[in-house]
């Protein structure tokens, strides 16, 4: 969800349309290249999706505060170091059908560990504080 406003232009998230689909698990990329936590990712690195913009079916929008973009996570997304003039702010969450399960590894986004939570890996999640359940089947 928008805090700020944002055009494409600018800095606003882009998306390749129907990647989603392609059936494969790409490596995360931070905005500052290789991080501790993704240098041993096991998996696909994603094509460079910047220096062939014309091979993909590339979207994005233009926000304003409290404009807010749902998508799959694994479609592929991203957005340019901001360009504006002024600091592009947004809340981002995740959402999990209650078919989901945990499965931490190599390469994943450390901000949950088994610490954190009462989840068991490869099983559904708990509801508890990391996995809160928001609406009951």
């Amino acid at each position: 969800m928008a805090c700020t406003g944002a055009s494409v232009e600018e800095s606003s998230l882009e998306f390749v349309r129907g990647s989603h689909l392609w059936g494969r698990y790409f490596s995360p990329k931070p905005f500052t290249g290789e991080s501790e936590w993704t240098a041993d990712f096991e998996g696909e690195h994603c094509p460079d999706i910047k220096a062939a913009r014309h091979d993909y079916d590339i979207i994005g929008f233009d926000v304003e505060p409290g404009d807010a973009v749902v998508f799959s996570a694994w479609t592929v997304h991203g957005a340019p170091g901001n360009a504006g003039t002024n600091r592009r702010t947004a809340l981002s969450t995740r959402w999990l059908g209650d078919d989901a399960s945990w499965s931490p590894h190599p390469g994943s986004d450390p901000s949950v560990t088994q610490a954190d939570t009462t989840a068991v890996p490869g099983e559904y999640p708990a509801d508890d504080d990391r996995f809160p359940q928001v609406w009951p089947a």
